[in-house]
């Protein structure tokens, strides 16, 4: 939390990766693979277009733990600013294919959000 001296109120940090610091940059099992993790880091092709044989190994066990059955599709973007981006995108394709079923001209271009937060720095997230 942070909080707020002037007003005394606490507020979650949703910006400074509150989300991930439970794993830590520090971690033992990351600072033991830092070797591994630092070849796939300096070495990282396109993965939407070439494929290498870490990013296979990982898909595969990622498919078998963590992708239940009924959502066959997955889509790995680097960043949260570009997830963020894309999430977007596939709410306005869904809804206005949706308004298309019903008879409707009208393209979707609202999604839920959160007001007065910060959801990343390029065209769509602005």
């Amino acid at each position: 939390c942070i909080h707020d001296r002037i007003t005394g109120k606490e507020y979650l940090d949703m910006f400074s990766i509150v989300s991930s610091t439970a794993i830590d940059y520090n971690h033992p099992y990351l600072m033991e693979k830092s070797a591994w993790l630092g070849k796939l880091a300096v070495n990282k092709p396109t993965l939407a277009d070439v494929y290498s044989q870490e990013f296979a190994d990982f898909m595969e066990v990622f498919e078998r733990v963590a992708i239940p059955e009924e959502l066959q599709y997955t889509f790995f973007i680097e960043g949260g600013t570009m997830g963020v981006e894309n999430a977007m995108k596939a709410c306005f394709d869904w809804k206005t294919r949706k308004n298309f079923e019903k008879g409707l001209e009208t393209e979707g271009d609202i999604c839920i959000h959160f007001r007065q937060s910060f959801h990343g720095r390029s065209g769509y997230t602005l």
